[in-house]
């Protein structure tokens, strides 16, 4: 029987092609993975006056970023300040206000001291306590930042590639043949 329909001769989308596509293009940009580590994350509750002293251990060469926040609960500090150390010098000494962040550079394994001091804010009830609290988080960063995956993961690329290839090769050697033929004969 002749087939009228106009769309009969109009090529298919592929998904599998699209598809094909954009996960080429997230391997190309996926080529390398960033090596952050957190040292330290922590929330800080303050009643009346507080410090706290975090140890952080920077394993080679590379920088520490450290973010402390104030997060304005159940109102912002009265004061914060914070400075960072090692066991024989200070490195960073500061007043805070709000959110700050600080990169320090290290050179080789290091060990390194956070030491933050507040006091929280009156809530002009008598009686009542003040509280605050504020956030502290301590990335490091080698200073080589990026690490090559593993080639695992190239090689579940090629197969799966490989297998999209024998079914597209499948695919057109039966349309090639008329279609589906019945195995038996029946």
């Amino acid at each position: 029987m002749h087939n009228t329909n106009k769309t009969s001769n109009m090529r298919p989308v592929h998904h599998r092609g699209v598809a094909l596509a954009i996960l080429s293009g997230a391997f190309a940009l996926w080529s390398q993975a960033r090596a952050e580590q957190i040292l330290a994350s922590q929330t800080v509750l303050v009643t009346g006056t507080a410090a706290e002293t975090f140890a952080l251990n920077a394993p080679s060469a590379g920088t520490v970023d450290v973010t402390i926040t104030d997060l304005g609960w159940p109102t912002a500090m009265k004061s914060l300040s914070f400075s960072a150390s090692t066991a024989t010098s200070v490195l960073e000494t500061t007043l805070l206000s709000g959110s700050n962040s600080y990169e320090l550079s290290v050179t080789g394994p290091l060990a390194l001291y956070a030491h933050i001091s507040g006091e929280a804010a009156s809530l002009g009830i008598p009686g009542l306590p003040s509280y605050g609290l504020f956030s502290f988080q301590a990335m490091f960063t080698p200073l080589v930042s990026e690490v090559p995956l593993p080639s695992g993961a190239w090689l579940m690329a090629s197969g799966l590639f490989a297998m999209m290839g024998i079914g597209l090769l499948a695919r057109r050697f039966t349309a090639a043949r008329g279609g589906l033929q019945p195995v038996l004969g029946y």
